[in-house]
Formats: C-alpha cells, sequence, structure tokens
C-alpha cells in the first residue's frame, strides 16, 4: 500500500468522522496514520463536503436506501445547497417521487431555478411525475402551464405524465382535453 492510498483512506475516514462528530475515530485515524509515517492532518473542509455530498448523492441512486433516511437526505442536499447541476436535481426529484413528496419536487424546482440553472424537459417531467404518483393534478398541470417560460415545449412523456395525474384523480375531461390538445400539436 502507497502513502497517497494510506493518505486518501485516513481522508475519506477523517471526512465521516468530522462529519459526526467522533472525536475517537479521528484520533485513531491520527494514530493509524502515525504508524504508518502520515504526518497527522486535519481534514481539508473542501475535501470533507465533497465526500459528503458524494455520500449524500450516493445514496439517492442506492435503492435500498429506507424512505426515512432517503427523505434526510433529499433534505440534507437541499437545505446544505449541495445539488450544484441539472442531474443531481433530477435525482433528487426522483427520489422524492419515490417517497410521494410532490411538495418537495416543487421546493427543488424552485431551488433549481433560484440557483440560476434552468429547468430542461427532464427535471419537469420528473417534478410532473412526482405530482401524478402523489395524485396532485393541479401542480402537474401548474408546471405544464409554465414550461413555455422557461422555453420549453412540453413533449409526450411530461403531457402523458400531465394526463395521468388528471385521469388518476378522476379528472376525465382535462385528461382528455390534454389529450385533445396534444393531439392538435398544441
Amino acid at each position: 500500500m502507497g502513502v497517497a492510498y494510506i493518505q486518501g483512506v485516513a481522508c475519506r475516514v477523517a471526512a465521516c468522522a468530522s462529519n459526526s462528530g467522533n472525536k475517537k475515530l479521528r484520533l485513531a485515524v491520527n494514530r493509524m496514520a502515525a504508524v504508518r509515517g502520515v504526518p497527522a492532518q486535519q481534514p481539508n473542509p473542501v475535501i470533507v463536503r465533497q465526500a459528503s455530498r458524494q455520500d449524500l448523492l450516493g445514496r439517492l441512486r442506492d435503492r435500498s436506501t429506507g424512505n426515512s433516511e432517503l427523505f434526510q437526505t433529499v433534505e440534507a442536499l437541499r437545505t446544505g445547497g449541495l445539488l450544484t447541476n441539472a442531474r443531481e436535481y433530477v435525482s433528487a426529484i426522483t427520489a422524492c417521487r419515490r417517497l410521494l413528496k410532490w411538495d418537495g419536487s416543487l421546493l427543488l424546482l424552485s431551488d433549481l431555478c433560484s440557483s440560476r440553472l434552468a429547468p430542461d424537459l427532464i427535471t419537469c417531467g420528473a417534478v410532473i411525475s412526482t405530482c401524478e404518483r402523489a395524485l396532485q393534478w393541479e401542480w402537474a398541470l401548474w408546471l405544464l402551464d409554465v414550461m413555455p417560460g422557461y422555453k420549453l415545449k412540453p413533449d409526450v412523456m411530461t403531457c402523458s405524465a400531465a394526463i395521468s395525474a388528471c385521469a388518476k384523480s378522476l379528472k376525465w375531461e382535462l385528461a382528455l382535453g390534454l389529450l385533445h390538445d396534444m393531439d392538435q400539436g398544441g
């Protein structure tokens, strides 16, 4: 094992220790580093933040993550400002879909727009799909309606999710109206 490898392991463990506040773990890492001849260092806050961010993003994609942990993960990413691109926002919105947290997906969309990132069809489709699963047809239609303001033309996927949201909520007239609008190219 090379020194760089040991330093990397020590840094990751130290990052975990500093996140959980476990002083014994930090002490053990420093002792391990001393035995290996690696100078003990305080973890770099940027590296710790990046390691934490990557761990949280990994939890979003892990299907075995329980619902309460998944919700806490989404909240930690959202409130910590750790989502940095549209793909990460979509992962968090997809987690909200799994949890039926339609309001969380709308908050994430709002955060995305506030961060100067522009929503795309995938992002809007994920939010509409979350609203569909949670039977929030009004919000699905609202987002479908505001998409042109983002210079987005609703596609088959977003329209289908909105139609499904209306149908599942027994709003058949609205669902048929959307289907008619799609058929007319509008």
